[in-house]
C-alpha cells in the first residue's frame, strides 16, 4: 500500500477515493461502488510508494518514495495529467 500508514486514501471534497499504490494512484470517481481508475505512467506517474493529499483548491498531491529518489506530482482539477515537480519549482533535489 505505501512506505506509512498515513496519507495513503483520501476522500476528497468532490466525493472521489484517492488510494496510493506502488503502481500508481486508484481513483474511484464515482464512490467506492464502482471500479477505480488507475492512474500510473499514462497519467505522469511512475511507479513507486505513494501517498496522496488534497489541497483545500482540490489539488490533488501525490508524494513518491521510489528508487532512485523520491518525487512530486500534482494535479489540478480539470488537468489531463499530473505534473512533476522538482528543482526548477523551487524544490531542493529529492534524491538520496
Amino acid at each position: 500500500w505505501g512506505w506509512s500508514w498515513s496519507h495513503i486514501a483520501v476522500r476528497s471534497r468532490a466525493g472521489e477515493w484517492w488510494l496510493g499504490t506502488g503502481a500508481g494512484v486508484l481513483r474511484y470517481p464515482k464512490g467506492l461502488t464502482a471500479p477505480p481508475v488507475r492512474m500510473g505512467r499514462e497519467w505522469g506517474l511512475p511507479p513507486g510508494n505513494m501517498r496522496v493529499f488534497e489541497d483545500s483548491r482540490g489539488v490533488i498531491w501525490v508524494g513518491q518514495h521510489g528508487v532512485p529518489g523520491h518525487a512530486l506530482f500534482r494535479l489540478e482539477p480539470g488537468a489531463a495529467r499530473f505534473e512533476s515537480l522538482g528543482v526548477s519549482h523551487g524544490l531542493p533535489p529529492l534524491t538520496e
